[in-house]
């Protein structure tokens, strides 16, 4: 940990829950199996801070993709962002997971960390319909 991590990610954690958005951060058990048959993968979701999905509520700023992601084709119609305060996070979000919020829910198909040093201050979810 740097002088720069202990100043950073707490203002990082301080400003996304004053000003983000309440979002539920579903994480799926790797360790579950997937049936081929179904489709499906057998197993419950946890949440990320526990395993029920009322404890997964935490804060995240929502954003939408801008032209230039659009136009290299990372981002689709519908895709947006959240970024968390990664001090915040129990569970790292990983691609797969689930994030709903406005009544709607969006997997998680890529994850970056921004660091401030030698740890991540913000952890960034890009996220699909």
């Amino acid at each position: 940990m740097t002088k720069l991590d202990d100043q950073l990610r707490p203002v990082a954690s301080k400003l996304i829950k004053a000003f983000g958005k309440s979002v539920a951060l579903s994480h799926f058990d790797l360790a579950n199996t997937y049936d081929i048959a179904s489709g499906s993968v057998l197993g419950t979701a946890t949440g990320a801070t526990g395993p029920t999905m009322d404890a997964a509520t935490l804060k995240g700023v929502i954003s939408s993709p801008t032209a230039d992601q659009f136009v290299d084709g990372e981002v689709i119609a519908g895709d947006c962002f959240v970024v968390f305060a990664s001090i915040d996070l129990t569970t790292q979000p990983q691609m797969g997971d689930t994030i709903t919020f406005d009544g709607t829910t969006y997997r998680v198909i890529n994850v970056n960390q921004q660091y401030s040093g030698a740890l991540t201050a913000t952890t960034t979810c890009h996220l699909r319909k």
